[in-house]
């Protein structure tokens, strides 16, 4: 790579500048640097040269990279890209048309004009040199509890927090503390590690409150986290303590991240993204804080499903380990006979003349449970309800981070209230999915009123269900509920099936012996006798130091 001049910052990107086509492209995907035209058209002349290809149906302009995002009814051939480049100065990103309009927004959002300034003034404090004296890790939420995720890494002069979740059904703490040192200085970035709301839902709340750094999260994070918090806000009102407008503001200051590719997100400090195989576009964050590694692995798996493939295995140089708990006291029964066993029950519940309900969450784990059906031929009707349809739609806008799209052509998707009635007037042999996974609130809530009472129908639970939620209560043995001032006597088949998105423990100590060096191990993201008791054993078993903080707790790194 022979680039000449001298570069400009804007954002996390080191940017020089040619009308050299084939030097843009032998560029592409280096750390840190961005090559671009110096004088592409102003898009509105840019629009009826590139139109003149009968392939492209829609187009986004971003000023801050010069590329310009080209939906295309097929693959364009790279000469077909180069004249495009050559005629407009715009360096084309070919995608698929999306299936979702949620995508659809994300990608204007995302090439905004408004993003230049913010991206320019960014880049000045980015890449600064200097030396960080001190690291500290804050933790603000997350810790010996399910929820409300939230780690600060912070030094003299750069902050990078780590997810700011939310935890909806928690009356006293919703999101994370913001904590003194979290309101001391500019925050240089937020990571947003996935899209389900107990690491994403509390970042619109920063953003009403006035902290706006960059955000870093790969494509279909974006899309995702959007549609849950946008759903977050309308079911919780207030309580959720940032309006609809404000999500849209978080977009437009959001850099997509790929998988595996360096990026500088403050001072000296050096982000990179690896599949964490949770959920698409899900990823472990590995932070290079001067020269100190950081792995948080966020929620993460070992296991390969149908819809993604498994975690990356860790980098190296790992100085501090944040790992996750959730099932660090129970081992996962084999995936294929959990799966087997789920379909008999199906099957044998459409044989009586009942209705399946299968609670799930919106996003990955209701991609997976269409796919089981689709690939076991289960033959009944399938009604799917609920955020689930916008984020099948969003999941199959991004096949690239998924293994496989479920087929959405033998889906009923429900809109409307006369579906949802039609459905409950004749139950009868049919599967409903539904949200929300912990059955805490939304459309399966009604489906429970209406169907509960029937001894031939079934709930399948098929996710993990946090202490307190209605979810964890009925596969406890509660049986009377109340729904919406109606008091339901619960007469149908309960069963609960382990079709986790998280690692189990001998996937957890699997992933620690492939740790190079010794890593100073923090455990969190687990009930608290779990956490508690998983960091004792990586201690004794290990020798390492490693603890199971507590919210709020502060550790000096150096």
């Amino acid at each position: 790579m022979l680039l000449g001049g001298k570069p400009t910052y804007v954002g996390p990107y080191k940017t020089f500048e040619t009308r050299d086509y084939d030097l843009v492209l032998s560029t592409q995907g280096e750390p840190h640097t961005l090559v671009k035209h110096p004088n592409p058209l102003p898009p509105e002349r840019s629009i009826p040269l590139i139109k003149e290809n009968k392939k492209v149906v829609g187009a986004y302009f971003d000023s801050v990279t010069g590329r310009v995002v080209l939906e295309t009814v097929k693959p364009l051939k790279l000469g077909e890209e180069k004249n495009i480049f050559k005629k407009t100065g715009w360096f084309p990103v070919v995608r698929k048309p999306p299936l979702s309009n949620t995508v659809q927004t994300v990608r204007r959002l995302l090439t905004s004009e408004k993003r230049f300034p913010i991206f320019e003034e960014a880049g000045k404090r980015i890449w600064r040199n200097v030396t960080h004296d001190w690291l500290r890790i804050s933790f603000l939420g997350g810790c010996k509890q399910v929820g409300g995720t939230g780690v600060l890494l912070h030094s003299n002069e750069a902050s990078v927090l780590l997810d700011f979740g939310a935890t909806p059904g928690n009356a006293k703490q919703v999101f994370p503390f913001v904590a003194p040192e979290l309101l001391a200085t500019p925050v240089d970035a937020l990571v947003v590690s996935h899209a389900h709301l107990d690491h994403s839902g509390g970042a619109p709340h920063l953003f009403a409150r006035g902290i706006t750094p960059l955000v870093y999260a790969t494509e279909p994070t974006i899309a995702l986290t959007r549609l849950l918090a946008r759903d977050f806000a309308k079911v919780s009102g207030e309580k959720s303590g940032f309006s609809l407008d404000v999500v849209d503001k978080l977009v437009e200051r959001t850099i997509p991240v790929p998988y595996r590719q360096a990026i500088r997100v403050a001072p000296d400090v050096e982000l990179t993204f690896y599949n964490a195989g949770h959920l698409p576009g899900s990823c472990m964050v590995y932070i290079l804080f001067g020269d100190v590694g950081v792995l948080y692995t966020s929620d993460f798996t070992l296991t390969t499903t149908r819809l993604l493939e498994k975690a990356d295995p860790p980098p190296n140089n790992v100085d501090i380990l944040i790992i996750e708990s959730t099932y660090a006291d129970q081992v996962h029964p084999n995936r294929k006979k959990e799966e087997k066993r789920l379909i008999k029950k199906v099957l044998d519940t459409l044989e009586r003349g009942g209705t399946v309900i299968l609670p799930s969450f919106g996003v990955g784990r209701s991609q997976e449970l269409l796919l089981i059906l689709e690939d076991y031929g289960v033959d009944a009707p399938i009604h799917v309800d609920g955020m689930i349809r916008e984020a099948t739609r969003i999941v199959g806008s991004y096949p690239e981070y998924v293994s496989r799209v479920p087929n959405q052509d033998r889906i009923d998707m429900m809109y409307k209230e006369k579906q949802r009635n039609t459905v409950l007037d004749d139950p009868g042999e049919r599967i409903i999915l539904t949200t929300s996974g912990m059955l805490t609130g939304g459309p399966i809530l009604r489906y429970l009123r209406e169907l509960g009472g029937d001894p031939k129908n079934s709930l399948l639970i098929t996710g993990y269900q946090a202490e307190n939620t209605l979810g964890r209560r009925i596969l406890d043995g509660e049986r009377v509920i109340e729904v919406d001032g109606v008091r339901v006597e619960l007469k149908l088949e309960v069963e609960w099936y382990t079709l986790s998105g998280h690692v189990d423990r001998p996937g957890l100590w699997s992933f620690l012996r492939r740790l190079d060096g010794e890593p100073r191990v923090f455990v969190v993201h687990g009930e608290k006798n779990v956490c508690e008791a998983f960091a004792r054993d990586i201690a004794n078993k290990t020798g390492l130091e490693a603890c199971a903080p507590n919210n709020l707790d502060v550790f000096r790194i150096k």
